[in-house]
């Protein structure tokens, strides 16, 4: 497919908000890919050049890609300047001067467009950075005004199509038969194997068959099981059959981890350090829970799992948890992700020692373990962990009745924990789910709000009075609603911030700020916001109650909501969904 040919399939998808419209759009897209090009055209729809947990940075700013446009098209720099303040979207600024220059399309099929791509991402070391913008000025000389409009926004990660790898999956289905029945099939081995481009191209070639040769791969992260929520430990007892296991509930951030000891690369590969520099270690990555890899950030956690873990390859699902090195105490979550920085990381080992709490086995030894139950992956995982003071497997309590549930809730208050999660027995490890398996209990039953929500920054209002002077009055929270794949509205917050929280909230918003609301943001025109922002900054958001609301379009809203915290390990698709917010309104004895 010519590249100018896939920019006319982009321009159909921009023009659109209708969910059903760019499912049809998309699976007409993937259709007309060759079998050879589908992997990476999936990947170009989306803005990415591979799978999440590979991350292509391309480390191409706003201002580099203003220099790309000068040195492509001849026009000096102070010109585009004006240009990008005028309309504030590259892509336009692109379209506009490849217009005004005519530049001729050189007929690139949409593989020569990745792989260009590609290789400009990969120019790394002294002198990259002119190499970058010399490489970009090229290519964007053999495109047209389309083309150029939609490949420019794909390294500053601002595509503004509004869709995402949810909208993929249903588009394959919508090409297979018409409709969305197979979505939650193919959704299915999505989560073990989060490889949209391979899935997408699996699919193509052989349908659902085909998908049945994806397994679980070490280096490969699993989409993580989540927890529900309930009211009460009545309803905790009777949504686990009666007897579960409990297990505490630690203010950490979640690690996955793969090993494979027969796998053997150098510490460079690895970017461990601390190794000696000429001897090769096992293969070893770890992930968060929205799929980043922090191999980087944990080397003391991955010396632990080669020195402690019995098998020949592995993978185990864990909480990482910074400790005080003076009192033994266990830290809170924004002291242990200090720890997950890139520099001087050997310095921080010694500051925040880590513990981890090891909670799951997925993978041993070549054999997939998700569908054996609980209870017989945990006696799995304790025959293979040998505990130490920095890796070990979370203690657990098996439990009968709602006494028991209250009396391990309470031990975990009285040790300073958030509370527990409770699993059922005999459940599967269900990846990317979120059902009532495994069900966290962080607050007692008052009859307000007993939890926090997770939402993410939209934007934000200038405001009046006082604030006015760090220029920012308020923001905007919304959460994923994964059926309309879009963020919607929750609610206005304009407490809780100090004043040194206002100007940090300001500072993030408008590094990620945009000049329009984007395409995925289904915002009321009442609460359009001065500053928007892209989805990326995850808060923790405490309120008194939650109410229906026809001004949200999540279709509830906050009352009295108060910044409580920021949550950097968090994907803002993983935020506290429609469906949870409807369930914690039910639980304070509402109905909708």
């Amino acid at each position: 497919m010519k590249f100018s040919r896939f920019a006319k399939y982009l321009l159909e998808l921009e023009s659109t908000t209708k969910r059903l419209e760019i499912t049809e759009i998309l699976s007409r897209l993937i259709k007309e890919f060759s079998q050879e090009e589908t992997e990476k055209g999936v990947y170009l729809s989306l803005g990415q050049l591979g799978p999440l947990f590979d991350r292509v940075d391309f480390a191409i700013a706003d201002k580099m890609m203003l220099r790309v446009f000068s040195k492509s098209y001849g026009e000096d720099e102070a010109t585009i300047k004006k240009l990008f303040d005028d309309l504030g979207d590259l892509g336009k600024i692109a379209n506009e001067l490849a217009g005004k220059h005519k530049t001729k399309d050189a007929g690139l099929t949409v593989l020569e467009v990745y792989d260009s791509l590609l290789k400009i991402a990969k120019l790394a070391g002294q002198g990259s950075q002119e190499k970058k913008v010399a490489d970009f000025a090229s290519l964007l000389q053999k495109l047209d005004k389309l083309s150029a409009k939609f490949i420019v926004r794909i390294p500053v990660g601002n595509t503004r199509l509004g869709f995402s790898d949810v909208t993929v999956i249903e588009a394959l289905s919508w090409m297979a038969k018409g409709d969305k029945s197979l979505k939650s099939a193919i959704e299915n081995y999505f989560h073990r194997y989060p490889d949209i481009g391979k899935v997408a191209s699996l699919f193509k070639k052989g349908g659902l068959k085909a998908l049945e040769q994806v397994g679980l791969e070490v280096g490969v992260p699993v989409l993580p099981q989540l927890c529900q929520r309930v009211g009460t430990f009545e309803e905790a007892i009777e949504k686990l059959g009666g007897k579960a296991g409990s297990e505490f509930k630690f203010d950490g951030t979640r690690v996955q981890l793969h090993m494979d000891k027969g796998r053997m690369i150098s510490p460079s590969e690895s970017q461990l350090t601390f190794f000696e520099s000429n001897k090769e270690v096992p293969f070893v990555k770890t992930f968060t829970r929205n799929l980043e890899e922090t191999t980087h950030m944990f080397p003391d956690i991955v010396r632990s799992a080669i020195d402690s873990i019995d098998a020949k390859s592995v993978i185990v699902d864990g909480e990482a948890v910074g400790i005080d090195p003076k009192t033994g105490n266990m830290l809170p979550f924004q002291e242990t992700s200090q720890r997950k920085r890139k520099n001087q990381i050997l310095e921080k080992i010694s500051e925040i020692p880590l513990k981890y709490f090891v909670f799951d086995i997925l993978y041993l030894n070549g054999k997939e373990l998700l569908d054996k139950p609980f209870s017989e992956r945990r006696e799995i995982l304790k025959s293979v962990i040998k505990t130490t003071d920095k890796i070990l497997v979370d203690d657990q309590k098996l439990i009968t009745n709602s006494s028991e549930l209250s009396a391990e809730f309470k031990k975990a208050k009285d040790n300073g924990l958030e509370g527990v999660v409770v699993k059922k027995l005999t459940s599967p490890y269900e990846a990317g789910g979120r059902g009532f398996s495994w069900i966290k209990i962080k607050r007692e039953e008052t009859g307000g709000l007993e939890d926090t929500i997770d939402a993410v920054i939209l934007g934000y209002y200038f405001g009046k009075g006082a604030r006015t002077k760090f220029g920012i009055g308020g923001f905007l929270v919304g959460t994923f609603d994964k059926e309309k794949d879009h963020f919607v509205t929750l609610s206005k917050v304009g407490s809780g911030p100090t004043e040194a929280e206002w100007e940090l909230i300001k500072k993030k918003v408008d590094a990620i700020k945009v000049k329009e609301k984007p395409a995925n943001y289904e915002v009321s025109k009442t609460l359009l916001c001065d500053v928007w922002a892209k989805p990326e900054i995850v808060v923790v958001i405490r309120a008194d109650e939650i109410t229906v609301s026809d001004a949200h379009t999540a279709g509830f809203a906050l009352r009295f909501p108060r910044l409580m915290d920021f949550r950097a390990d968090k994907d803002p698709r993983d935020t506290t969904s429609v469906d949870e917010v409807k369930h914690l309104y039910e639980l304070q004895g509402k109905k909708v």
